[in-house]
C-alpha cells in the first residue's frame, strides 16, 4: 500500500444486527490537567493535529477573550498554549482548521465575534506548530472586498485542487449591513471573493455551513443553518463548477423552524448522506433520510423527535453528533440540549435505542459536543464544552473487543487534506458483507479528518475505496484492521514519468511544458530552495501535452517540477 508519484523535475440499508456488538462501551471522566479544568466560556472544540505529531490536538473557541489552542501531550493530559497569537484569545466563537495553501499542515481560520468589528482571521502554520495572524480583510482578497464572516468552512467547490471558503454572517449584533461571502483560492494565498455567487445575502444569519454532497454527484454542495429566522433549510447544489443554484428538496422546503445545527451521517450505511437539524424549537427538530437521488424523506420513529419527556419542552439549543462509540458498525447519535443528553445506539435495523452511559448523561455542559479518538486507540472519545465554572467534559471510551479503523488522507491532485473525500470501507461483520460511508470535513458545523470505522468482528476490510474531491478513485484490498491508515492520493493507470519543458512568449512570459500519459492529471510545483515545494496549478492532459503559464515571480531563482501522481 506504499504510495508512489512519477515526477519530472526542471531546474528553473441492512436489517440484521450483530449479536457481539452489544457489548456497550462504558466511559470514563478525564478530570486531569488544564483542559477539564479551564473554567472559559466555551463553545466549541475544534480538533486537529496542528503540529504533525500524530495526536489530535483541540482548539476551544468562545466569545472574545475565551478561546484557547491545548496540544495533546499524550496520556490524556492536554497543556495550554501560552505563546504565539493562538494563545492571545482574541478571535471569535466559531472556525476551521484548513490547509489551504496546500503545504501539509493545519491553518486556521476563525471568525470575528458576534458583537465586534474585528476582521476575521487566517492563522498561518509555519509547519513546526507555530502561527502567524493575518486579518481576512480587503487586503487578503484580489478583488479587496472587505470580510466580516463570522462563521466558515471549508471546500474544493470548484475541483480546482485548492480548498476555497465560505464565510458566513452569523448572527450579530452589529448595525451595517453583512454579507456572506464565497471565496475563491487563487492558489497564491490569496482569495477572490465571488461577487455573482447566490449565497451573497445581506445581513443572512447563517449559523453553521455544511459542505455536503447531499445528491451523490462528486461535488460539495451548501446546507446553511440559519438561526433566529423562521425559514426552510435551504439547499444550494453546485454545478460541478463552483456555481450553486438554490435547489431545496422537498419535504425539507415545506418545514419551516428556527434550526441551529444540523449533523449528516450515513446512519443506514446505504451510501448516501442522511441528516437530522435541530433548533430551539421542537418544529425544528427533523430527521430525514436520503433517497438516494438527491430527495429526502421524513424518518418515523425514534428519535424523530428528542425529547423522551415531553415535560422537558422544546429543543432548547439543540446539539446533535453521530459517532459509532461500540464500533459494530452503526453510527450511533448523542443529543444533548440546556436540559438533559441522550446517548441513542444506532441497533443496525433503522431502530435506536436509549443507552445509560453514566456521568455523560448527568454532567454539566450544553454548548456542543463532538466525537473524537484523541488517544488513538480506536474508539471514539467524548468531547463537551461547557461554559462557566465548571469547565470543559472529555469522557475516555473505555472500548470493547469490536475492532475498528481510522483513515487519514494525503490529497496531491485533491487538495491537501482532501476536504469533501469519500471513504467507503467493505467488511463482513457478524457474517453479513457491511459498506460503511465516511467522510472528510473541515467546516464549524462539523471537523473530521480522521474517518473512523467500527468493524465488529472483521479482523481485516475487505475493500477501502476513496472517492478523492477532485475526482480520482483509489482501491485497496484486504486492509488490516486496528490501525490507523495513511493513504496518499494516486491516479490509477499512471505509469510513465512525464517530462517538462520551459519556454518564454514574445513577451517573456514563462511557460511550462509537460509531456506524458493523456487523461491523467499533472500537478505543477514551484520552489525556492529545492526543499519546501508548493502545488501552484492542477491541469489535465487530454493530447499528451499540458501548458501553463506560472505567475511572474520576484524571488531570485525559481524551481518547477510536475508530478503525476
Amino acid at each position: 500500500m506504499k504510495s508512489k508519484s512519477l515526477l519530472a523535475m526542471l531546474l528553473v440499508p441492512l436489517s440484521w444486527h450483530w449479536a457481539n456488538a452489544q457489548q456497550v462501551p462504558t466511559f470514563t471522566k478525564i478530570t486531569q490537567g488544564v483542559l477539564p479544568n479551564d473554567h472559559l466560556e466555551s463553545r466549541f472544540g475544534v480538533w486537529g493535529d496542528y503540529d504533525n505529531d500524530g495526536r489530535l490536538d483541540v482548539l476551544v473557541t468562545g466569545p472574545a477573550n475565551q478561546w484557547r489552542l491545548y496540544h495533546n501531550d499524550g496520556n490524556a493530559l492536554f497543556s495550554a498554549v501560552t505563546t504565539g497569537p493562538m494563545s492571545q484569545r482574541s478571535q471569535g466563537m466559531w472556525g476551521a482548521w484548513g490547509d489551504p495553501d496546500n503545504d501539509g499542515d493545519l491553518d486556521f481560520l476563525a471568525g470575528r465575534t458576534w458583537s465586534s468589528s474585528e476582521s476575521p482571521a487566517m492563522y498561518w502554520n509555519d509547519g513546526q506548530g507555530n502561527f502567524v495572524r493575518q486579518p481576512v480583510g480587503a487586503s487578503w482578497t484580489s478583488n479587496h472586498i472587505p470580510l466580516r464572516g463570522v462563521v466558515g468552512a471549508w471546500g474544493d467547490f470548484d475541483r480546482d485542487g485548492f480548498p476555497d471558503a465560505l464565510l458566513g454572517a452569523g448572527f450579530s449584533f452589529l448595525t451595517g449591513t453583512i454579507t456572506n461571502e464565497l471565496l475563491h483560492n487563487n492558489g497564491d494565498g490569496t482569495f477572490a471573493v465571488v461577487t455573482n455567487s447566490v449565497l451573497n445575502i445581506e445581513n443572512d444569519q447563517i449559523q453553521y455551513v455544511c459542505t455536503v454532497d447531499y445528491d451523490s454527484d462528486g461535488d460539495l454542495d451548501l446546507v446553511p443553518v440559519r438561526v433566529d429566522q423562521p425559514l426552510p433549510t435551504q439547499f444550494y447544489r453546485n454545478d460541478g463548477y463552483g456555481g450553486f443554484t438554490e435547489a431545496t428538496p422537498e419535504p425539507i422546503l415545506s418545514e419551516v423552524g428556527y434550526r441551529l445545527t444540523a449533523a449528516w451521517a450515513d446512519f443506514d450505511n446505504d451510501g448516501d448522506l442522511d441528516v437530522i437539524f435541530a433548533g430551539y424549537q421542537a418544529e425544528s427538530e427533523r430527521f430525514y433520510v436520503n433517497n438516494g437521488d438527491g430527495t429526502f424523506s421524513p424518518r418515523a420513529g425514534q428519535p424523530d423527535r428528542f425529547e423522551s419527556d415531553a415535560s422537558y419542552g422544546s429543543f432548547a439549543g439543540g446539539v446533535v453528533a453521530w459517532g459509532d462509540f461500540d464500533n459494530d458498525g452503526y453510527q450511533d447519535l448523542w443529543v444533548m440540549d440546556a436540559v438533559r443528553k441522550w446517548l441513542w445506539r444506532n441497533l443496525g435495523n433503522g431502530n435506536f435505542e436509549e443507552v445509560d452511559c453514566g456521568s455523560p448523561l448527568t454532567d454539566p455542559g450544553d454548548q456542543s459536543a463532538c466525537w473524537v479518538d484523541f488517544n488513538n486507540d480506536g474508539y471514539l472519545d467524548l468531547f463537551v464544552a461547557n461554559r462557566g465554572a465548571t469547565g470543559n467534559n472529555l469522557y475516555l471510551n473505555n472500548g470493547n473487543t469490536n475492532h475498528w479503523l481510522e483513515v487519514k488522507l494525503r490529497g496531491m491532485v485533491s487538495d491537501r487534506l482532501a476536504v469533501g473525500a469519500k471513504i467507503f470501507a467493505t467488511a463482513t461483520i457478524g457474517g453479513q458483507v457491511m459498506r460503511q460511508l465516511r467522510v472528510i470535513t473541515a467546516s464549524d458545523a462539523d471537523q473530521t479528518l480522521v474517518a473512523h470505522f467500527g468493524l465488529g468482528d472483521a479482523t481485516n476490510v475487505d475493500n477501502l475505496r476513496i472517492e478523492w474531491p477532485i475526482g480520482t478513485v483509489q482501491e485497496l484490498t484486504n486492509v488490516v484492521a486496528n490501525q490507523i491508515l495513511t493513504v496518499t492520493e494516486q491516479q490509477a493507470g499512471a505509469i510513465n514519468a512525464p517530462s517538462l519543458a520551459v519556454s518564454k512568449s514574445a513577451g517573456g512570459a514563462l511557460q511550462l511544458t509537460a509531456t506524458g500519459q493523456t487523461n491523467l492529471r499533472y500537478v505543477f510545483e514551484a520552489s525556492t530552495n529545492l526543499a519546501q515545494w508548493t502545488k501552484i496549478a492542477v491541469r489535465t492532459n487530454l493530447t499528451g501535452t499540458v501548458d501553463y503559464t506560472p505567475a511572474a515571480s520576484s524571488a531570485p531563482a525559481k524551481f518547477y517540477r510536475v508530478l503525476v501522481p
